[in-house]
């Protein structure tokens, strides 16, 4: 076979190019290359295609191919072979009449006049409203940007874009490739190839070109420009300047920064909340996927017992289209289940992508490596310790942990913006900003800090930066609303959890102090199993190094979050907290400490202690401090009253209680004055009015988002409908009651409501065996039952005594003392055999 074109033969047998009957010299590469487009003349042949063959059965960089081209082009003309961008090249030389070339296929030389933009595109998922954003910012501006993360999905909003703009422009929309460039001084050829320009090189290109562009209406697209900023800036400032009806839409990860420049910054596309409504398929990142996993399997399809798997792979993933579409490549292999497991080596795993697109873009690690490694050696010693951030971190923080030792802190901020202008860092709104790394480009942050042996020494600073953060936080209890300062510190939360893993396996002292200040704000998140789970661990780890300060801090929040732990060890621990902070001089610390230890002692028969410290505390108060300050009096003080029967005292209280917190506008703590006053109406007999309550404080509770105790705002409601003996309505709250107690781990909290439902009921063999568990639950507690549990109590065992023989009514109890919380749950609901739950 003979192909003639132009003025040359191409022989495939004996592997020549003749160029007017002479040999030219052409390396074997090239010649694989050029027969390869000859043999498909007329038709789009993949860069991955071309790899294939010319390098069969090896892993080689993109820049290869481009070499071949550059050397092809050289030698034929640069109108023989065309970019296609996004797709490939074409053959674009009349190959011979003799050659059987459908006429179809034939091309001409030249760029047809119309543009090159692809009329058969990839369906946009989730993406019309950024589509709708850059069109809006194309029709108001000349020059827009289209700025991301590498895989976000840049090429193809800029594609789609182009599509739509098209009618607009006479002289046509025109996509320029930049990716294979890797010399700037190809830039100005690639952008006139593109455009099927001739320069006739009679002066400098970059002159010429700016010239032939300077009359006509067109749209320019020149796609993923990040490694090439300086030169396509210095292009396009020029074409702003020396032309008027030309347009630029550019993607980069890295601003030009000029001041013509409006730059549209891509979000990943929307995932599924953490407690979606069922209409997962409303996000753009669970539809890409479902269609990326059903190309390769058309089986596939999302169901009940699958859709929380995509929804948390899509969450994981950040939203992060390359990451999503190679996230779905594994599932035929891995099922959904089997690439959520594994996604914590998303780097290993995530890999094998479309063959037609970019080279970087085959694995993950690849596309994070392409934009690590446009990076000054300070930008990347930012970009790895900002790995260390769990979610989103604020400035302060980031300076201290980013900044190395004899490094300004000031130039840290600069590098900070340096990443977020390459969109290797996303700020989120709000005054002032946060900052987030995706998690994908944070798991290779890691393996970088890695590499450079830096861990351990970032990860205790940061650990130290959020030890300060939330000591801080502690000085503001009374000085704002606890839901504003709850707020104010919950953005950092996720990096709580990060410096308590690190600190607990890595610095002892720092996990210490740690717990001790971030206990409230997990309390106040409604996270209080987790912060006692860190108060227990951390307790052991106290010794003479400890601060007295951060010491009685951590006595104090184990002794509030250990509910049903032994009352006399809780007192112990307050007792002790109390002295600490005498020793150190601390007047208000000792106040607030004084409350919690009035708390402990009412709750196990140390009435006269309780009273002993709310005096003191009433002797302390300074009435210079905040107004919040006497909540906390009064708060200590209607619970002492109210544990020691003293009701009408602790309804005033909870009354003065209420009104204080409303007048400050803390929500938390109108919340907890509402509990006290519903309680204290309970214990005095008003079941009726404590369920009107009761159901004010649960619809405030919901409409505020102070969900953190609705387990027990449920219970106390439950359980004044079944005193008025309305136990139709009181039994699905006891269930949600005990389904919420489920997930803290705190069942025996509704021990007195369970047997006064399953008495209600008329199942009363199951009430006696509940009272058996109640029993032996508050015998460990070392106290008296709450007033209102106390008079549940009064009442069911009033009535277990009258309707059954005392021998069978002990007997009864006997076994009910060997039951969990969970089998006497069941018991009273309806839900199991307590055989199947009895204690070993």
């Amino acid at each position: 076979m003979l192909y003639r074109f132009a003025n040359c033969e191409l022989k495939p047998v004996e592997r020549q190019l003749l160029m007017d009957g002479r040999p030219v010299a052409l390396g074997s590469r090239a010649f694989d290359v050029l027969l390869a487009l000859v043999e498909r003349a007329g038709k789009v042949v993949t860069r991955s295609e071309l790899l294939d063959i010319a390098w069969p059965g090896l892993i080689v960089e993109d820049g290869n191919l481009s070499v071949q081209m550059s050397a092809l082009r050289r030698v034929l003309g640069p109108q023989a072979v065309t970019t296609i961008p996004g797709l490939g090249y074409r053959f674009s030389a009349v190959l011979g009449q003799d050659q059987q070339t459908p006429p179809e296929a034939r091309t001409p030389a030249v760029v047809p006049r119309s543009g090159n933009v692809p009329q058969h595109q990839p369906e946009l998922f989730g993406r019309q409203h950024d589509l709708a954003e850059v069109m809006a910012l194309h029709d108001q501006h000349r020059l827009v940007t289209i700025s991301g993360t590498g895989g976000i999905g840049k090429t193809r909003l800029a594609h789609a874009a182009a599509l739509q703009a098209a009618p607009q422009y006479s002289a046509g929309v025109w996509i320029v490739e930049l990716a294979p460039i890797t010399d700037p001084a190809q830039l100005i050829p690639a952008v006139a190839q593109a455009l099927g320009l001739r320069l006739p090189a009679r002066q400098a290109l970059f002159d010429e070109l700016i010239e032939a562009l300077a009359d006509e209406d067109r749209l320019l697209v020149l796609d993923n420009c990040e490694h090439l900023v300086e030169p396509v800036s210095h292009l396009a400032q020029a074409l702003m300047a020396h032309t008027s009806r030309l347009h630029l839409l550019i993607t980069s990860q890295e601003l030009l920064k000029l001041s013509e420049e409006h730059v549209y910054r891509l979000p990943p596309l929307a995932v599924p909340a953490l407690a979606d409504d069922g209409h997962i398929t409303d996000n753009g990142a669970v539809q890409l996927l479902v269609a990326r996993v059903q190309a390769l399997d058309p089986r596939f399809a999302l169901h009940g017992a699958n859709m929380g798997d995509a929804a948390e792979v899509c969450r994981q993933l950040d939203g992060l289209p390359l990451a999503i579409e190679l996230a779905a490549a594994r599932v035929p292999l891995l099922g959904l289940a089997g690439v959520r497991q594994r996604l914590g080596d998303r780097l290993q795993l995530l890999s094998g992508g479309s063959r037609s697109g970019l080279r970087r873009h085959r694995t993950l690690r690849e596309t994070l490596a392409w934009s690590h490694g446009l990076l000054s050696d300070a930008e990347r010693a930012v970009f790895r310790r900002a790995g260390v951030f769990s979610g989103s971190f604020a400035l302060m923080q980031a300076q201290q942990v980013l900044t190395g030792v004899d490094e300004d802190e000031w130039a840290t901020l600069d590098l900070l913006a340096n990443l977020v202008d390459k969109s290797l860092v996303v700020v989120e709104g709000g005054d002032p900003p946060r900052y987030r790394m995706l998690e994908s480009a944070r798991a290779y942050a890691h393996e970088m800090l890695d590499a450079a042996g830096e861990s351990p020494a970032i990860r205790q600073r940061h650990a130290q930066a959020y030890v300060a953060l939330y000591t801080e936080s502690l000085r503001f209890e009374w000085k704002m609303p606890s839901q504003l300062r709850r707020d104010a510190y919950l953005p950092d939360l996720d990096n709580g959890r990060a410096a308590l893993d690190w600190a607990m396996q890595a610095d002892p002292a720092l996990y210490v102090q740690l717990s001790a200040a971030v206990a409230w704000l997990f309390s106040a998140a409604g996270h209080g199993p987790e912060a006692l789970r860190h108060c227990q661990r951390a307790l052991p780890l106290a010794d003479a190094s400890t601060s007295p300060v951060a010491e009685a801090r951590l006595l104090s929040a184990h002794a509030m979050l250990d509910q049903g732990s032994s009352g006399q060890e809780r007192f112990a621990a307050t007792e002790r907290a109390v002295q600490l902070l005498r020793d150190v001089g601390d007047t208000a610390a000792v106040y607030a400490a004084l409350g919690r230890l009035a708390i402990a002692a009412a709750l196990c028969n140390h009435g006269s202690r309780g009273d002993q410290a709310t005096a003191e505390m009433a002797r302390l108060r300074d009435p210079a401090w905040p107004p919040l300050s006497h909540w906390d009096w009064l708060n200590a003080r209607d619970y002492v009253a109210n544990q020691q029967r003293r009701h009408a005292e602790a309804k005033d209280l909870a009354d003065q209680q209420l009104a204080l917190a409303r007048s400050c506008g803390d929500t938390a703590k109108t919340l907890f004055a509402l509990l006290a006053t519903e309680q204290c109406t309970a214990a005095l007999g008003r079941y009726e009015e404590a369920v009107a309550l009761g159901q004010e404080l649960i619809a405030l509770a919901r409409q505020s988002n102070h969900a953190e105790h609705l387990h027990v705002y449920v219970n106390n409601l439950a359980t004044a409908l079944a005193m008025c003996g309305r136990v139709d309505e009181a039994l699905p709250l006891a269930r949600q009651s005990a389904a919420l107690d489920t997930r803290r781990g705190s069942l025996w909290k509704g021990l007195e409501l369970m047997t006064l439902i399953a008495l209600r009921r008329g199942r009363l063999t199951d009430a006696a065996r509940i009272l058996g568990r109640s029993d032996a639950v508050n015998a460990h507690r070392e106290g008296d039952r709450e007033p209102v549990e106390a008079n549940v109590y009064e009442v069911v065992t009033t009535a277990l005594s009258a309707a059954l023989p005392a021998d069978a009514l002990q007997m009864w109890r006997a076994q009910g003392a060997l039951l969990s919380d969970e089998a006497a749950t069941a018991l009273a609901l309806g839900e199991g055999d307590a055989t199947a739950w009895t204690d070993a």
